[in-house]
């Protein structure tokens, strides 16, 4: 027996055409075409204030994975093929910016539209544009020497730059969960979960402290009078010459990089270069002190390797030795110095201390050498 295809039930070509295909009510949302409906599970919309303290107390290392986890909610929201793990990288690193925020931008603007959301692309280029110069000055930072209130500000922009993004994140979580019934959301949508609570207890008021005090501490140096660059500061009291090699040298309050007990003190243009100048009366000898002096700069920092040489004043009958100690500090280079010299019955040093990025440390460190050298009796 025959049939004409007029005389087939409609629910039947509609069920021989969708063979093999699953069907996803328009209230639910699959993050597949071709897997069966299944509840959708992503974070609870958390206000970005709540995000803030968790970016600037981690310096980046939370963004990272916060980062991750957001792509992985648009991936399932949007069925775009995005791969997480690559979006590890983004925060932290300028090349991969410039192409990922683009794409981001590409991807969540088709879903906004498919939402109803209207996100205005020039927000999201100045958004980028912010992130990608904030992540420069991040870089430059860590190669040149910058006040320390650059980077305090940077950090407080940088946090805020990814709560920005957060807050259009939210929108389209939010949109989404109005839309579709499968959508469930999980964690806390205010505050912190214990494991974020102890991050942020430590951290934030450590972080917060480090960041004002390298922004002010600076300023907070009682400033004596400025020295001119091959210019020579002499003691006539002391019976001591030191020669000033370099711009920003200066002398300041006694007190300021050491106990109180030094001579004299001078504070470099940068933070972390400084010479002090002590001296001592009926006491140890000149070994004994340069072996005590390395010993402690050996413990206080190993792996500092230092060379030690000596020669006789230019114009008195005295041994100057002058010991340099080069190694690691935080990953930017390190320098000590030591200059001891016999006068009399007394005995003068002169430590100095260099740290800094490393290309304004390859600017100072010769002429830091220099004077560091060039300390003999007056």
């Amino acid at each position: 027996m025959t049939h004409n295809a007029s005389s087939i039930p409609d629910t039947t070509v509609a069920e021989t055409a969708t063979a093999g295909t699953v069907q996803t009510p328009e209230n639910q949302l699959s993050p597949d075409h071709n897997l069966p409906f299944s509840s959708i599970e992503i974070r609870a919309i958390r206000s970005p204030w709540w995000e803030f303290f968790l970016h600037f107390s981690t310096f980046g290392i939370y963004t990272c994975f916060w980062m991750v986890a957001r792509i992985k909610e648009m991936r399932l929201l949007s069925r775009h093929p995005f791969k997480p793990w690559l979006w590890l990288f983004v925060p932290n690193f300028i090349l991969v910016q410039l192409f990922a925020c683009p794409t981001l931008n590409k991807h969540l603007k088709e879903l906004e539209n498919k939402l109803g959301i209207n996100y205005s692309v020039t927000t999201f280029r100045l958004w980028a544009v912010s992130l990608i110069s904030v992540t420069t000055l991040f870089w430059v930072s860590s190669k040149f020497a910058l006040p320390g209130w650059v980077d305090f500000l940077a950090l407080i922009i940088w946090s805020g730059l990814f709560c920005i993004l957060s807050k259009r994140f939210n929108a389209i979580k939010h949109k989404c969960a109005s839309k579709y019934d499968n959508i469930q959301f999980k964690g806390k949508s205010s505050g912190y979960s214990w494991k974020e609570w102890l991050v942020i207890i430590p951290m934030f008021p450590i972080v917060l402290c480090l960041a004002i005090y390298s922004s002010v501490s600076p300023y907070l140096i009682q400033e004596i009078k400025p020295l001119t660059d091959n210019s020579i500061f002499a003691s006539t009291e002391n019976h001591f010459q030191l020669p000033i090699h370099g711009s920003g040298w200066r002398q300041v309050e006694i007190g300021s990089f050491s106990d109180g007990e030094a001579k004299l003190e001078l504070a470099g243009k940068i933070e972390g270069s400084y010479f002090i100048v002590f001296k001592y009366t009926n006491q140890d000898t000149l070994n004994n002190k340069v072996r005590e002096r390395i010993q402690i700069v050996q413990e206080d920092e190993p792996g500092m390797q230092c060379r030690e040489e000596r020669r006789l004043a230019p114009t008195k009958m005295s041994v100057i030795t002058y010991v340099t100690c080069e190694g690691k500090s935080l990953g930017d280079p390190l320098l000590y110095t030591m200059t001891i010299f016999e006068h009399g019955d007394d005995l003068y040093e002169l430590i100095g201390h260099l740290t800094a990025p490393k290309y304004s440390y390859r600017e100072r460190a010769d002429n830091f050498k220099k004077m560091a050298k060039e300390f003999r009796p007056l």
